[in-house]
Order: structure tokens, then C-alpha cells, then sequence
């Protein structure tokens, strides 16, 4: 039996976690929030990996769509031979694969907002629960704008750094993280991207999708 008190741990980190710990490293953290920092960066490394892994996804589903065309080449033309209009054919890809990359990526990005929140509310004060839920600012609808309404209403004697990080939190979610948000509710809970168009491949008659 292996004595569990007398062990070194060795602990291999790939490039997607290793790249947060400039930021979320529990040893520059009160020892109270190591919890806390630690699944900051997991999230973080979550949304670095699946923001490579999406963008394979895209290359492998062109792939892969292109490769069943040619592989149902001789069953379309069985089918097609006889007809005789020139109408217009498009074929598109169930995109399933990149929906999924996507799918996964904006909830990552999702996931990481309320703990990383949840972090900063903590070192303010361990009393507070935070997380990313949208409010308004200036008459603005935005992701965080709880968070960002809090810090800007908080005295700057008591939290100096305060008007910054509602500012830095602001100018972000305006520019980026509301819209993100937004997509990531859609896709989880009401419809598809609105203008989200699937890989496709135009041809001018139905015997040039096997060319």
C-alpha cells in the first residue's frame, strides 16, 4: 500500500492551462480563494482549447463534406441521368460538428464569466455571491452589468481599484461579451444563430455536385 503522505505529485499541464496561470495562480491569491482561482483557470484553459478545437472542426467538416459528395458520386449520377432541367442545386452540411465546437465554446466563455465574477466578488468581500448576469448601465442591457453597476456605485475609499475594473468590465462587454452571451443563449436554449448559414457548395445543375 502506498503511503499517501510520503509522495511527490508530479502534475503534467498541457499549453491551454498553462497559459491562465499568469493570471489565475492560487499562490499570488488569499489562501481562503485557492478554490476559487484554481476553476477560474480550468474555465479559462476550457475556452483557449475549445477555440482551437473549433477551428478545426471547420476544416474537418469542409473535409468531410467534400469526401461524401464523392463518395455518393455514382449514386447521384444513377439518379440524376434521366432528368433533363437545368435547375440549381446547392448542397449544404448538417454542420453538426461545428455546431457542436461552437456549442461548446460560447458556454465555456459563459461558465468562466460567472466564476471569474464570483472570484472578484470574493476578494472584495466573502459575503459576496457574484456572477455575470446581465443588468443595465446607463440605460444599456449588458452581460455583467450587475457586477459593473455594484463596483461603479462602491466607494473609491474602500475599493480604489474599483472604477477601473467596472470600466475595463464595461468597455468588454460592450464591444464583445454581450453579443457572445447572447449567442450562447440562443444556441442553448431558444434557436440557431440568427444569419447562421451552413457550409454549402452552389452548382448550376444537379449532375455538377459529383465534378
Amino acid at each position: 500500500m502506498t503511503d499517501k503522505k510520503n509522495h511527490v505529485s508530479l502534475v503534467f499541464t498541457g499549453p491551454h492551462l498553462w497559459a491562465t496561470f499568469g493570471i489565475f495562480n492560487a499562490n499570488a491569491f488569499p489562501t481562503s480563494l485557492g478554490n476559487n482561482v484554481r476553476v477560474c483557470a480550468t474555465r479559462m484553459a476550457l475556452c483557449l482549447l475549445y477555440s482551437d478545437e473549433l477551428k478545426i472542426s471547420v476544416t474537418s467538416a469542409k473535409r468531410d463534406f467534400l469526401m461524401s459528395l464523392e463518395k455518393h458520386q455514382a449514386d447521384g449520377e444513377r439518379g440524376l441521368q434521366n432528368r433533363k432541367d437545368d435547375l440549381r442545386f446547392v448542397a449544404y452540411s448538417d454542420g453538426l460538428r461545428y455546431i457542436a465546437g461552437l456549442y461548446e465554446f460560447v458556454n465555456a466563455v459563459k461558465s468562466f464569466l460567472d466564476v471569474y465574477a464570483n472570484l472578484m466578488g470574493k476578494l472584495i468581500s466573502l459575503s459576496l455571491n457574484w456572477s455575470f448576469k446581465r443588468g443595465k448601465v446607463e440605460g444599456m442591457s449588458l452581460a455583467g452589468g450587475k457586477m459593473i453597476r455594484w463596483l461603479d456605485n462602491c466607494s473609491p475609499k474602500n475599493f480604489p481599484c474599483a472604477v477601473n475594473l467596472a470600466e475595463a468590465t464595461r468597455l468588454r462587454s460592450e464591444n464583445w461579451i454581450t453579443s457572445l452571451v447572447a449567442y450562447r443563449d440562443d444556441l442553448s436554449h431558444y434557436r440557431d444563430l440568427a444569419g447562421f448559414v451552413h457550409m454549402s457548395k452552389g452548382v448550376k445543375s444537379a449532375l455538377d455536385l459529383f465534378e
